[in-house]
């Protein structure tokens, strides 16, 4: 069983400190366990961001410092035994949607 799991509640205060240092289009981030496609222990990050952070080309430079801030702060690999994954989401999408798991 990852560290992750085990240790649930230092997972999620780590995350909320590595969030503290995302880019200001980050409005908020929230996550869930589950397996990747090949069945390895992994971590699903929902990142939900300002409608504004979607134009063209800001997105892939915010993607990248957002995997890099976490690779950098949180190390899930090496501290956590988890695979990290992202996905993002508009603000008016979560609006329009209104999915639990990214409330």
């Amino acid at each position: 069983m990852p560290r992750a799991h085990r240790y649930e509640d230092q997972f999620a205060a780590a995350v909320a400190e590595v969030a503290k240092a995302l880019p200001p289009e980050v409005v908020r981030v929230r996550y869930e366990f589950r397996e990747d496609w090949v069945g390895e222990p992994s971590v699903f990050f929902k990142i939900l961001m300002v409608d504004g952070a979607f134009k063209r080309g800001k997105m892939a430079l915010l993607s990248r410092e957002i995997s890099r801030v976490f690779d950098q702060k949180l190390e899930p690999e090496e501290e956590w035994g988890i695979h990290a994954y992202f996905e993002y989401r508009s603000t008016s999408t979560q609006e329009r949607m209104q999915e639990p798991a990214w409330a």
